[in-house]
């Protein structure tokens, strides 16, 4: 791939996850602020996939930025350090694996509200979404030990991206346990749109159950469009990679670069979702971002009613 393309997709990449950064920051600093939010069992599912993005922009953004730096002259070879690339590029990687298991564990939570409603929504989900929560971290950490375990810190002239530092074994094993939950993932988000369809054409005769589901639209609204945008940027670059991985082709292996694009513009895709389509957390970023100015208006109106009003009363007690 040409160097100076190479050069402006990190830039892109690198502005991708300061946004990434900053957006998934306010709807979790919403979240954490919102007493009803913190209440609310069904969108714990949806703060873990903030947090991990969240946290994959964090310490990706060492990596690009290093790429950016150390990029060299035109028609001048790449001469990365092993060790820092294999570092700043590590974590973010792994948590990759993260994600999409988190998102397949949204998918499983939505289809057992679609499908059981009476069982969900008698079912104690804290405990079990934050143990969600946990095994997504965990697939991480597999994939980081997996990583260091089998590469080797070698030099790599000519070499461009974070695949090319780690070992065959590594890149087959991630391009294809990737593909797979992506699989899994987009195969449970079909089942979730298709018994939506059947649940909006029906009505249950719980009334209470009823309006439970009603009241927990917001939740189901915001997985759906995270489990496409997930399925579109997720999926088939996923799938390409793991092919790639998997035929050891070097012209499809060139895609595999792509990967962390699309990666980082889903995770700004979720925080946008997530803020806008859930009413509950959409009304706690308009209250950081608007209460104080709507309080600094009202304070600011009542100090002029209040000084309009003594100076009525000083009038009236001089005439």
């Amino acid at each position: 791939m040409d160097s100076d393309v190479i050069f402006y997709v990190n830039i892109f990449l690198l502005a991708i996850s300061i946004l990434q950064v900053l957006a998934n920051l306010v709807v979790l600093t919403a979240y954490f602020r919102s007493s009803q939010c913190r209440r609310t069992d069904t969108i714990i599912l949806l703060v873990s996939l903030a947090s991990i993005d969240f946290l994959y922009a964090l310490l990706f953004i060492p990596y690009v930025v290093y790429l950016l730096v150390e990029s060299p002259p035109h028609d001048v070879n790449y001469n990365y350090n092993a060790v820092i690339i294999l570092a700043t590029g590590g974590p973010p990687a792994a948590l990759m694996k993260s994600g999409c298991v988190i998102t397949s564990f949204i998918a499983i939570d939505r289809i057992v509200a679609v499908y059981f409603p009476a069982k969900y929504y008698r079912l104690e989900k804290r405990k079990i979404m934050h143990c969600a929560f946990v095994i997504a971290l965990m697939m991480a950490t597999i994939d980081g030990a997996v990583l260091f375990g089998t590469t080797k810190i070698a030099s790599h002239p000519q070499c461009s991206t974070f695949a090319c530092f780690t070992s065959p074994f590594f890149q087959t094993y991630w391009g294809m346990s990737n593909m797979a939950v992506n699989v899994l993932s987009s195969v449970l988000t079909f089942i979730v749109l298709v018994g939506l369809h059947r649940a909006l054409n029906s009505t249950m005769l719980n009334r209470s159950l009823e309006r439970k589901r009603k009241a927990d639209n917001a939740a189901t609204r915001t997985a759906v469009c995270i489990l496409v945008i997930s399925m579109i940027f997720g999926v088939v670059p996923g799938l390409i990679n793991g092919f790639a991985a998997y035929i050891e082709l070097p012209l499809l292996k060139n895609v595999g670069f792509f990967v962390g694009t699309c990666a980082s513009v889903s995770g700004l895709s979720h925080a946008f979702i997530f803020g806008m389509a859930h009413r509950d957390v959409r009304s706690s970023i308009m209250a950081m971002f608007l209460g104080k100015t709507l309080n600094s208006k009202s304070a600011s109106m009542g100090n002029s009613i209040a000084a309009l009003d003594r100076s009525h009363y000083v009038v009236s007690v001089h005439s």
